[in-house]
């Protein structure tokens, strides 16, 4: 009887694996040690399993022979397709192509998501100090400006408090921010003067510090 119909590869693959039960085991061991032709083909199965086993890295080396499996119950390659070590060297490589492109898409995801948090800080900023500009320049002490953001979950509260005018001369106001980001509240003093056509901010301490920066 022919070798292959009586220890089928899928056999000695499950045996180079040591996947094959106890019976199975030992009668593949002694035809192997009687058979000179059944001993050449486990050796050179089992050179085949080194070369896949080359072709991974160190995390996919334990079982290389499982692939091989995959590939040979996989439909057949195209004529001139190769011998199956370099066929499955080559799976080896799409693997490997295809972890690292995943890592690259995370890394990707990564700096997308940081960019649009950055994007997200400078929007509120800008908002702030247009909503600075706008309740300085209009509205009396004690009036405030509210402005939000729904879709980023922001907003904005400028309340002027005091107007005076520095020793230098010009116009200033001190005020007090309330910011709302995320459900977090931020309380805030600050300080602004009036110069070259714009209210410039001095100086902004958080509820219960002193301001004591003054144009």
């Amino acid at each position: 009887m022919d070798d292959a119909s009586v220890f089928p590869d899928e056999t000695i693959w499950a045996f180079i694996d040591g996947e094959t039960n106890a019976k199975t085991t030992l009668a593949v061991l002694a035809r192997e040690r009687r058979d000179t032709a059944f001993a050449e083909r486990i050796r050179a199965m089992r050179e085949e399993t080194a070369a896949i086993a080359e072709a991974f890295d160190a995390e996919l080396r334990p079982s290389p022979s499982h692939l091989v499996r995959a590939v040979r119950a996989a439909p057949d390659a195209p004529t001139g397709a190769g011998d199956p070590v370099r066929s499955l060297a080559a799976l080896a490589a799409a693997i490997t192509l295809a972890i690292g492109l995943g890592a690259l898409f995370a890394e990707w995801r990564f700096e997308n998501r940081l960019a649009a948090l950055e994007e997200k800080e400078l929007t509120q900023r800008q908002l702030v100090s247009q909503l600075l500009q706008q309740t300085l320049e209009q509205r009396l002490s004690g009036e405030e400006e509210v402005a939000s953001i729904d879709v980023s979950g922001f907003s904005a509260r400028i309340t002027p408090t005091e107007t005076y005018k520095s020793r230098t001369g010009h116009w200033c106001r001190t005020f007090e921010e309330t910011l709302i980001a995320d459900g977090e509240t931020v309380i805030r003093k600050g300080v602004a003067c009036r110069v070259d056509g714009g209210w410039q901010r001095l100086e902004t301490t958080t509820k219960g510090e002193t301001a004591t920066n003054r144009l």
